[in-house]
This record gives structure tokens, sequence and C-alpha cells, in this order.
């Protein structure tokens, strides 16, 4: 017996292969037809003009336990983060806390060219500042360590001339919220977006979560290789991608933005504007089949998110990853073809017999 892969042409073929499957059932086949060959493993939220259509865990949560994922389980969901990061620094703009025009130079006199970078600049990835991701030697993840270094690294480019994806960038902004706060990033982000929005699942530092629905993540998940992750020690990546959460909570999240909780529309508007490179005030805008879409991507130690909405046609998606295998956006991609009725794919994996 030889293990080979099935290829179902599903859309196109509605009536000889679906019949009269809802789109929740559509979605919860594929989802589950990807899982079943090692392609995903986490949880999804799909709602459409605010419906749930889907909110599901599939596969493994911890290996070692023998548990299985649920819709109510938490993952970390690095650069998602940067949406909440960017949506707390324009809501204190407009509470006259700050502006965006600010110069870097304001909060950190002496920074090489601090006079021509600006909060704007740090949110649209336009400062010319260098990732620390790229490599660093630091003792530790302090504001005065990572400044120090920072000041030791030449800008990539002039402020504004250019677009290089900067976590160093929305580390800074997390430190300027909490200067002109008085608060830590994570009260500022409870007081400001978590509690308002009821996201009672939604923290901060994983590594020193404890809760029996924290998520294992995995560097490798297959069948034949189960391998943790080492997640980062606190504070983890801060500003840039320390957020942890439940699919509900981010579609929570999803519910401020859509009924104005946090934002006024036109701050939003100008926070789904592109700047550059196709991305906002701490948002990626692009488009599928014509509609404008907004959201953002995460990927770190042991997990693969990804969080996109369709403002109008009221459409959010979520989904969360605890194996680094897994791409996110694909998955996406595959749950929006199901939505727009678009021809796609069912992966199913059987078992015949090769006799040659």
């Amino acid at each position: 017996m030889k293990k080979t892969f099935l290829f179902l042409l599903v859309s196109g073929l509605a009536h000889y292969s679906y019949g009269q499957k809802t789109t929740a059932e559509k979605l919860d086949e594929l989802v589950s037809a990807y899982t079943n060959i090692g392609k995903f493993n986490g949880a999804v939220l799909v709602s459409r003009q605010g419906e749930i259509l889907l909110q599901k865990g599939y596969g493994i949560k911890n290996d070692k336990k023998g548990e299985l994922l649920s819709a109510d389980d938490v993952f970390q969901l690095y650069s998602i983060t940067k949406t909440f990061t960017s949506t707390l620094v324009i809501k204190l703009e407009e509470e006259g806390k700050l502006k965006l025009s600010d110069k870097l130079e304001k909060y950190y006199p002496g920074f090489p060219e601090g006079n021509t970078i600006t909060i704007e600049n740090l949110l649209t990835h336009t400062s010319g500042i260098y990732d620390y991701t790229r490599g660093y030697n630091m003792p530790d993840m302090k504001e005065k360590t990572l400044v120090h270094f920072l000041r030791s690294k030449p800008l990539d480019f002039p402020p504004g001339t250019q677009w290089s994806y900067s976590n160093s960038g929305y580390w800074l902004l997390g430190f300027i919220i909490e200067k002109v706060t008085g608060l830590s990033y994570e009260e500022a982000l409870k007081q400001y977006i978590f509690n308002p929005l009821q996201m009672k699942n939604t923290g901060l530092d994983y590594k020193k979560f404890v809760s029996k629905y924290k998520t294992t993540g995995y560097l490798t998940l297959s069948d034949s290789l189960k391998e943790e992750a080492e997640i980062y020690d606190s504070p983890g990546p801060f500003a840039a991608g320390a957020i942890y959460a439940t699919v509900e909570d981010v579609y929570k999240y999803y519910v401020g933005i859509k009924e104005n909780k946090i934002l006024t529309s036109v701050s939003y508007k100008k926070a789904f504007t592109p700047y550059k490179n196709d991305y906002g005030y701490g948002w990626v805008i692009s488009s599928f089949d014509g509609n404008k879409t907004i959201g953002h991507s995460g990927g770190g130690a042991g997990f693969r998110t990804n969080f996109i909405i369709i403002p109008d046609k009221n459409i959010c998606i979520v989904v969360l990853s605890n194996s680094e295998q897994v791409s996110a956006r694909f998955i996406t991609g595959k749950l929006l073809e199901v939505l727009f009725d678009k021809f796609y794919m069912v992966l199913k994996e059987t078992l015949v017999d090769n006799k040659y």
C-alpha cells in the first residue's frame, strides 16, 4: 500500500461534489482537509455580515499531554501586535498626548537624525532605523540598552524616502507610549483596548503566561517529528509582537474597529490608507477579488498567524497556528476563495494499492 494525495476540485463543480453544503460546512471541510494532511494546525474564526461561520480548533495543542486544540485556546500573535500598538498611538494623538508629527528627538534627545524621524515614520516603517532582528548583541531588551544599540547603527535611508520593515521602530513606539501615559505598555493596552473591548483572554509575555488554555508552539510538527519551539524570554517582542490572544478576542478587536469603539472613523480611515509599500499605520493594505483588505500577519518562535478584514463585505478572518511549518496567509487565501465562491481545491489523503 502506498500513500498518495488525491486532489478534489470543489468550486465550479459544486453540484457534483458539494451538493447543498452551507458555506460554514465548506469552510470547516477545507480547514479539516489541510489539517489531515499536515498543512494546518491551529484555530480559525471566520465571520461575514456579523455572523460567525466558523470558530474551531484543529489538531494538536500539546502532544506530550495528548491535548487537542479548541477555539478557546490561546496563541502568540506576534506581529499582529503592531496593529494594537498603532491603534494605541493614534488614540493618544486623539487625546492630545502626542502628535504623529512629533520628532524622535523629543523623546530621545541626541538620537541620530532624531530631528527628522517622526512617529509617523515609525508607524509606517519609513524611519530607516535598523531592524534589530537582523542581528544584535545585547545583554537585555531594556529601553536604555536597545536605544544605545540603535544609536550605534546608521540609518538604512533618509527618513520618509523608502520603506523597510523595522521591529525596532515599534519597540520605540512602545516606549513612547509608556512615556506619555505613565503606564507600562501592557497596562496602556488594557486601559485603552483590552478592557473596553472585553478581551479577557489577551495579554503579554507568553513565556510567563500560565493557563490551561495556553497552546504549545512547535518548531516542527509532523507525524514523524514534534519539536517544541523555545519561546522568547521576557518581555518577548514587546510592542512589535508580544500579544497573545484567542481567535474570539481578535474578533472582538475587529468588532471594536468596525463599530469605532476605540478610534474615530476619521482616524481609522487614515490608518488604513497606504503610506508606502501598501503599508498604512501598522496595517497591510491589499485586495481580494477587487475588494480592499486590511490586516497583518505574524510569525516567530512556534507560531504563525494572520488577521484580515474586508470592511465593505463585513468579513473577518483570524487564523492562528502553533506550528512554524504552517502558512497562515495561505490558509486565509483558501478561506477567502470559499467565501467568494471561487474555484479552489480541497486536498484529501487516501491509501491506494500500488502493485507496480
